[in-house]
């Protein structure tokens, strides 16, 4: 089973490789910038100095001197340039729960799917392997899981470009759908009760995953969405990590994968009773925006 981890780990370091490859901060940037400035106008100084008395001592002490003080004076600015472009960047990260605290159950729904879904490709196999089935048998329901997350992936915008529901609508369906599934998971004793789990485990995150940047996208707007993504990414993270361990905990105590599951679908539960307000504010803000939109077409003054 080592190898399980390994591959994950080779596949989460292309992460860190994309971030290191990834353009500069743009405080850095600033510094740098500010940097490249101050050199300028050293360089002139030193010039205007030596013009006015080239090659002798008193033009060197000036030039000396004029360069400490333009010195000293933008290291004054570049620490407050600093201080105030890490404020402004703490403040960004504080202010996307103050612009948009619907995010807060967001990233509620976002862990508590995570050790849901961490849980199911952790112990799915080791699940049909202990009911006596081979191990060729559960690498392939495994792999059924993998099939059916692309094929979410790929499909679940059609209801949405249709009109047919919105996002976060579409959302919840599959919400309930995942902990339908996990539920009806320890009551399918046989393998083909097994391969219609994974399956659908594996359609349900592959709507639900790339969902929820859209959903982001319509609470926080593109100004924060990379702040918004990059929080969710550590929420994701910590998810999956609780999930595999919970999952395993409980098998250990339980001598089976049936109250594993059940916890599962729990989770998924959870997520729906969080996830509510949030549907109720997309649809409230939808409703508000006809109603606006209809108005203004009638020519109506609000």
């Amino acid at each position: 089973m080592a190898w399980r981890g390994v591959i994950h780990g080779a596949l989460i370091l292309n992460v860190v490789v994309m971030g290191a490859l990834s353009p500069r901060h743009r405080v850095q940037q600033k510094i740098a910038r500010n940097t490249d400035v101050m050199d300028s106008k050293k360089h002139k100084v030193d010039l205007q100095y030596r013009q006015v008395s080239p090659n002798t001592d008193e033009g060197n002490m000036k030039s000396a001197t004029k360069q400490a003080e333009v010195l000293e004076s933008e290291n004054v600015a570049n620490g407050i340039t600093l201080r105030n472009a890490e404020t402004k960047w703490y403040l960004t990260h504080i202010q996307l729960f103050t612009t948009s605290p619907i995010m807060v159950l967001v990233y509620l729904v976002t862990f508590f799917v995570n050790v849901a879904y961490g849980a199911s490709i952790t112990h799915m196999y080791n699940q049909i392997v202990l009911s006596g089935y081979s191990e060729t048998k559960g690498a392939l329901a495994l792999s059924l899981l993998g099939v059916g997350s692309l094929l979410g992936r790929i499909f679940h915008g059609i209801p949405i470009d249709a009109k047919i529901m919105l996002p976060s609508t579409l959302y919840m369906v599959t919400l309930i759908a995942a902990a339908v599934i996990t539920f009806v998971n320890p009551l399918a004793n046989n393998y083909p009760g097994y391969v219609v789990s994974a399956t659908g485990i594996g359609v349900t995150s592959g709507i639900l995953f790339p969902l929820l940047y859209t959903i982001m996208r319509r609470n926080v707007g593109t100004l924060q969405l990379s702040t918004a993504v990059g929080m969710e990414l550590l929420v994701d993270g910590l998810g999956i990590m609780v999930g595999g361990y919970l999952a395993g905990a409980t098998q250990q105590l339980s001598g089976n994968y049936s109250l594993s599951f059940y916890l599962v679908g729990s989770t998924y539960a959870l997520a729906v009773c969080f996830f509510l307000p949030v549907l109720l504010v997309e649809r409230r803000v939808k409703t508000w925006t006809h109603i606006t939109t209809a108005k203004t077409e009638d020519g109506t003054r609000l």
